[in-house]
This record gives structure tokens, sequence and C-alpha cells, in this order.
């Protein structure tokens, strides 16, 4: 779905969080996004040599604030765009009433806690 404009679908979820909510810490995009800290590294490292992203040091401490250039706005734009065409698909063969049902479920399921196995 998102292939013609060359994100998968991880880099699209990080760069739409990261224009959802412009300079925040890589901590709070791994929280917003659920990617771990380790894999979503290496996802931001891709989108700077990319130039999608700009990724600056704030002036105290160690913290990394993430921002989209115009670059990476265009293509979250592009997007965007292939995004609603592709729910606009699923929504016509679903019907409106289950796929807003489908959705409040997979919310809901994001909603419950992590459970780990016991060794």
């Amino acid at each position: 779905m998102l292939k013609p404009c060359g994100l998968r679908i991880t880099q699209f979820t990080v760069l739409a969080s990261i224009a959802y909510e412009e300079n925040q810490s890589i901590t709070d995009l791994s929280r917003v996004t659920d990617i771990d800290r380790t894999t979503l590294q290496r996802s931001l490292e891709i989108l700077k040599r990319d130039g999608l992203i700009l990724m600056e040091k704030k002036i105290s401490g160690n913290v990394s604030c993430l921002s989209l250039t115009k670059k990476g706005e265009q293509l979250l734009t592009k997007g965007i765009e292939l995004w609603r065409k592709a729910q606009d698909g699923i929504t016509e063969l679903m019907g409106k009433t289950e796929f807003k049902q489908v959705l409040k479920m997979l919310s809901d399921v994001r909603k419950l806690p992590n459970l780990q196995e016991e060794n």
C-alpha cells in the first residue's frame, strides 16, 4: 500500500508521529509508537540518512529532538494519501460499521498490558 512512495509501515508510523508532535525525544516517540528504542533508533538513522528527519541535540542533557525535513513532510503527505485510499477500500469492502468495530477492537488490544512469560 505504501510501496509507491517508498515507505515501510514502520517508517510511515514514525514520520506521522514526529509530524504530530515535533521536537519530541526518542524516548517519547518510542512510547507513542510502541517501538522499542533499539529498533526505533535504527529506523531513525535510516530516515535521517535519507534526509527525511532532523535529529538535533537539546542544549541541556543528552536528548535528541526530532523533526521532519521538507522532504520528509512531502513523503509523509504522499503516504497519507495512499493510507487513506487503502482505508477507503477496506471500509468499502467491510462496511463502515464493521470497520469501526475492528478499529475499536485494535485500540482495545493496544491498551492491554504487555504479558511476558516467566521462565
